[in-house]
């Protein structure tokens, strides 16, 4: 697992470009506002996410695009903001959420999906 929980990153942009046998990541407690594109593409070894307790206010078309084998995905706790074209994405990784109580198919593989502490609405 790569730990870098409760730092002050506010971006990843192309920092994760050397650890691409990466199973775990855990980036929660940060300051991420927006997870652009491709930025997670070469992690297609990533099982769990953990992006919890940040700022994220967008995920860009194609943000979770390459994690075929993601399994676990916690965005609790910093969510306000994200729409259901968010979670968009072409291959088999992501399927279009239809309403929120859709959320349960958005990763074909994934296991655990977790929002909680979210101002979401339905």
């Amino acid at each position: 697992m790569h730990r870098l929980e409760d730092n002050t990153i506010a971006s990843i942009a192309d920092s994760l470009v050397f650890y691409q046998s990466l199973q775990e990541l855990d980036l929660s407690g940060n300051n991420l506002t927006t997870l652009g594109e491709q930025q997670l593409s070469l992690q297609q070894q990533l099982h769990q996410l953990q992006l919890a307790d940040n700022q994220l206010s967008e995920l860009r078309r194609g943000a979770l695009e390459g994690l075929g084998r993601l399994e676990r995905l916690d965005l609790s706790a910093n969510c306000s903001g994200l729409s259901q074209e968010d979670f968009e994405c072409s291959t088999s990784v992501v399927t279009v959420l239809e309403t929120l109580q859709n959320m349960t198919s958005l990763l074909q593989r994934v296991e655990t999906f977790n929002v909680s502490g979210n101002p979401l609405g339905v």
